[in-house]
């Protein structure tokens, strides 16, 4: 029931659960592909984030790991180009999962992310952040939307505000 999903938070050692993910879903009757990042993160516990796609109705580009020469990412974002088949959208995503104890720090420097993106794809306007950002409760203060917004050197807009609920607990907060 989708043509494109973004995936945090794999575990895997052995790269098989993806696969596994990805045959699954193909028993549906839809070819679904996948594109895979590096397993990322500065404990022993390793992450990687992934894109699942409709193999008929999108087409991925270019993917990469972003550069993170101050070493402020604990996960580097997840970045990927993809285009319709059908009509003509293209566009890039930028995928995070932030760590909570340093959510702010790391949503301030999203910008320089979102920077080198539409520096490397200098000729795409579409550019979409995602992801656990935890972005609201004691990790992060949502009045720094606004300065995070200014920091963008074109036209954004924030579509998850501060009062929605993104989490399936108890708490009441807009993390993702």
């Amino acid at each position: 029931q989708f043509d494109l999903v973004a995936i945090q938070e794999i575990r895997d050692k052995s790269g098989t659960a993806i696969v596994q993910l990805e045959n699954m879903m193909d028993a549906t009757g839809v070819d679904y592909n996948y594109i895979i990042g590096p397993r990322l993160g500065r404990t022993s516990s390793k992450v990687q984030y992934a894109y699942m796609y409709r193999a008929d109705k999108i087409q991925p580009g270019k993917s990469y790991t972003a550069d993170d020469p101050m070493d402020i990412f604990h996960r580097e974002p997840f970045i990927a180009e993809f285009k319709t088949k059908e009509g003509n959208f293209d566009f890039i995503l930028i995928q995070i999962h932030t760590d909570p104890e340093t959510a702010t720090e790391e949503i301030n420097a999203l910008p320089l992310a979102i920077k080198s993106a539409s520096e490397t794809f200098e000729n795409e306007n579409d550019f979409i952040l995602l992801g656990d950002l935890n972005a609201d409760c004691n990790y992060y203060n949502p009045s720094h939307q606004i300065a995070f917004t200014m920091a963008l050197s074109y036209p954004s807009k924030i579509l998850i505000g501060d009062g929605t609920d993104t989490t399936v607990s108890k708490t009441d907060c807009a993390y993702d």
